[in-house]
């Protein structure tokens, strides 16, 4: 594999890596994301990562069960190829608004029961709550002005 895909694979698998994947999965996200072909199959993914049948598998089914990716088979071919699903990394996008609103829903009862004494960090809390009220309202705006120009 090229040096300069090699470093993208650990870099961009570092990132992915902070939103909770585990490294393995993160990597084949990232090997994916500039792999040439644009599909891969199992042993070309094991191959690439240098990393063992067991964890590649374990990631691949991951990745599978969350729809970051799909599988297909070729006709006359028993062995299974891999691509990107775009289609679930918008769906990932959506979710964060209700993630959002989640947080913001804590921080208004926060703020219902915290004394009024600690007017300055109520402040401070009370503008994080709008932060996230914010995106809670743009976000689908902009996810839907996306798509309008986008088709997935």
């Amino acid at each position: 594999m090229e040096k300069e895909k090699a470093q993208f694979i650990e870099e961009a698998g570092v990132l992915v890596e902070k939103k909770g994947f585990s490294p393995v999965v993160a990597r084949i996200l990232s090997l994916l994301l500039v792999s040439d072909p644009e599909e891969m199959n199992f042993y070309e993914i094991e191959e690439a990562l240098q990393a063992s049948k067991s964890a590649v598998s374990n990631g691949l089914n991951y990745l599978l069960d969350k729809n970051y990716i799909e599988a297909h088979t070729n006709t006359g071919d028993r062995k299974r190829y891999f691509r990107l699903n775009f289609k679930a990394w918008v769906e990932v996008l959506k979710s964060i608004s209700e993630e959002y609103r989640g947080y913001r829903e804590i921080l208004d009862k926060a703020l219902v029961l915290r004394p009024d004494k600690f007017n300055e960090t109520n402040s401070q809390l009370s503008k994080i709550r709008d932060l996230y009220q914010l995106y809670e309202e743009r976000l689908p705006v902009i996810l839907s002005e996306w798509e309008a120009r986008n088709s997935i």
